[in-house]
């Protein structure tokens, strides 16, 4: 039994009997749609999918790097251009790689292989400090506004929208981080919109193709430019030989893939255009987006039960305002949220700004809970532990996973979390699928995650004049330098408090980071 079909039957109990290859449907059918949440099978099915593509290829990513997973994803790429496909491959500037000699190559490894950055300053792929600088107190706003959307399209038939970004980080390859994160398979009319989507992005007036950057322009025209060093299976370690011996049975995989989607009732997308929105003012970080109306309408139509999962949960003005109305006008509605914990977090301004807006969840009826770095139930999040892959080191899982479930009924996929950047700042992409059987399975992949042995439960802490501590840390926190030092909750396990924060390491680099960022809380949070 192939690795895919073994997690296919732990998890969702589908036999994996050896049947014909199922073709894809049509799309003029009705939406078709599949969660993948092992990162091992994301990165399986994006190269299988690659490898069988017949005529196109489209890539939006916040992040691509240059690592095994990355170079594996794109050397896939190539060989799809190579035999005739177009491929197109859009990736956010800042965080995607940046290292020179790879971007020459990139730019003229094949004519059917364009690569295109979001949003470059300065037009040039690794600016100068005094540039970066000038770039910001000019255009404050446009250098902060980022493409966060993720989807790959192959052959307009096919698309696997949702968290992940492409790196090692985000399938299972066990580095120093790997993240729990979430995507959907869907055919259908839904591919239409999101080929749309992709077409406004590619045509944006910012989106620079990667010749026509400054400095890989002049890198291009030196003798002996760099060129692309082709990857094959025998050149990686044990965990990427794997997924290529499992790529050799592509029937399986194709098997595998149409046994997970299923037909649901009703399905859309939610999307922001490039640019995100119009702003008053080089420095304008407010107002709102199109993909938050979208989710806080979907909040909206809640009677019993809310369930998020979020790397973080940053309230803004306006999101604060939104949780506090929904619960005076529904204080019966169960709202739970999971997401990360100090211990298991990645970005550390994210967490101490979640963490300032703890006391705030617990009054808006909101129940918190926070991921563990090593759960108890790893080897079910991440099946290469179970399999003891012998060269690979395991050290930390954090919740990347953006997601949302409305009674049961309706749920959300998607790169938005639940911060002022994305409301704000940042493009997002998601689907939104009204389907009951879909919607509980979402629910039930998101609660194996808040299993006690999984997560801690953020609650009020049991202390002298406990009421009055929670007015001066409220009010600590409007302030510009926020310096009150009493904290108002704390984490549970089971019964028992472990405190505040999760680790006592009251004097390490990430415990001061912890405390810079919740003191400055106030400035940074429209940035977070």
């Amino acid at each position: 039994m192939c690795f895919v079909c073994l997690v296919i039957t732990v998890l969702w109990g589908i036999p994996c009997v050896a049947q014909p290859a199922v073709s894809l449907p049509n799309e003029s059918e009705t939406h078709r749609v599949g969660l993948v949440d092992i990162g091992y099978e994301a990165l399986l099915f994006r190269i299988h999918l690659i490898r069988n593509a017949q005529k196109t290829i489209d890539v939006q990513t916040f992040i691509w790097e240059n690592d095994a997973c990355g170079k594996a994803f794109m050397q896939a790429c190539i060989d799809a251009a190579e035999r005739g496909v177009q491929v197109r491959f859009l990736m956010d500037h800042y965080y995607s790689e940046r290292d020179m000699d790879a971007a020459v190559a990139l730019a003229q490894v094949h004519p059917k292989l364009q690569i295109r950055r979001y949003r470059p300053p300065d037009n040039r792929l690794n600016s100068k400090i005094h540039q970066n600088m000038a770039h910001m107190a000019l255009a404050f706003r446009s250098h902060n506004q980022r493409m966060h959307n993720k989807v790959m399209i192959v052959d307009g038939r096919i698309a696997l929208p949702g968290g992940r970004n492409i790196s090692n980080h985000y399938f299972d390859y066990i580095a120093d981080r790997n993240y729990l994160d979430r995507d959907v398979l869907i055919t259908g009319p839904l591919v239409e919109e999101l080929k749309a989507s992709f077409e406004e992005y590619w045509d944006y007036h910012r989106s620079v193709p990667l010749p026509a950057l400054r400095d890989v322009k002049k890198a291009l025209a030196k003798p002996n430019a760099p060129t692309w060093a082709a990857t094959y299976p025998s050149d990686y370690d044990t965990f990427l030989q794997t997924l290529y011996r499992d790529l050799e049975h592509s029937d399986r995989i194709e098997q595998t893939i149409q046994a997970r989607m299923q037909p649901v009732d009703h399905a859309w997308v939610s999307v922001d255009p490039p640019g995100k929105k119009s702003g008053f003012g080089l420095w304008n970080l407010g107002g709102g987006s199109r993909s938050a109306v979208d989710l806080m309408k979907v909040m909206e139509t809640a009677e019993q039960s809310i369930l998020i999962q979020s790397p973080y949960m940053v309230m803004s003005t306006r999101s604060g305002y939104f949780f506090r109305h929904l619960h005076r006008e529904h204080p019966d509605l169960h709202v739970e949220l999971l997401t990360n914990s100090y211990a298991s977090t990645g970005n550390m301004a994210a967490y101490a700004g979640a963490f300032r807006t703890r006391p705030a969840a617990l009054r808006y009826g909101i129940d918190v809970y926070e991921f563990k770095p090593e759960p108890r139930d790893l080897a079910l999040f991440m099946p290469p532990v179970a399999d003891g892959q012998p060269d690979l080191i395991f050290d930390k899982l954090s919740v990347h996973a953006k997601s949302l479930v409305v009674d049961q009924q309706t749920a959300y996929v998607g790169s938005f979390n639940l911060d002022p950047r994305s409301m704000h700042l940042n493009t997002e992409l998601g689907i939104v699928v009204e389907d009951i059987a879909f919607a509980q399975r979402l629910e039930y992949s998101i609660r194996l995650s808040l299993d006690s042995g999984n997560c801690w439960r953020v609650e009020y802490r049991t202390m002298p004049f406990g009421a009055v501590n929670r007015k001066i840390e409220w009010t600590s926190q409007h302030l510009p330098l926020d310096l009150w030092p009493i904290t108002s909750t704390e984490l549970i396990e089971g019964e028992t408090s472990i405190g505040t924060l999760p680790t006592h390491d009251r004097w390490s680099r990430k415990r001061w980071m912890f405390r810079i960022n919740k003191t400055l809380g106030l400035i940074t949070r429209p940035l977070i």
